[in-house]
């Protein structure tokens, strides 16, 4: 595999990962509330915090073969990439998007250990299938992974401008304290 295969590859994971993540969540979130609960910060079926995560992880572990490793490294990894994550949605779009500050074991409330455990452990689900992701989608045709890829890009950069413009005039208008 060439170098922009794989690189068209890894973009392709990071968007396969997103949308797993986003649906990963929202079943958990609307089992817990017992009603359907989309917390996608742009409405869309893509949480790319997890789909970063995912790729880091799967990018920093590929040579480890030790599970324990594996699974230090993705918490470690992914509870950085939420808390940085957090930090720039608080920062950009005025809203805190999620608070663990009530939870054991939290940092600033943008992270905890119990989502940082839970990181480990699908860390160690992303290690596993990481290769074979990556080969599949090196497979297609580079010029489908290229568009499909700039269409996904271009609708995410365009959400999340409009989600910053629509917090931006909420702050404007007085009613975003």
């Amino acid at each position: 595999m060439d170098y922009l295969d794989c690189l068209f590859a890894v973009a392709g994971a990071y968007f396969l990962f997103s949308l797993l993540g986003w649906a990963m969540e929202t079943a958990y979130c609307s089992a817990a509330r017992r009603h359907f609960s989309n917390n996608a910060v742009l409405s869309v079926p893509f949480s790319p915090v997890y789909g970063a995560g995912a790729v880091l992880s799967g990018a920093l572990t590929e040579s480890l073969s030790d599970p324990f490793a594996v699974f230090g490294v993705c918490a470690l990894v992914c509870c950085a990439v939420e808390y940085f994550t957090g930090t720039l949605l608080e920062k950009t779009l005025l809203k805190r998007y999620w608070d663990y500050s009530k939870k054991t074991a939290n940092f600033k409330g943008r992270i905890c250990l119990k989502n940082g455990v839970l990181f480990g452990l699908l860390g160690l689900f992303a290690h596993g299938v990481w290769k074979t992701v990556i080969t599949v989608l090196a497979s297609f045709p580079a010029p489908l992974l290229i568009l499909a890829e700039t269409v996904l890009a271009v609708w995410l950069i365009f959400r999340f401008r409009q989600v910053t413009v629509q917090a931006k005039d909420l702050r404007d208008s007085g009613r975003f304290r």
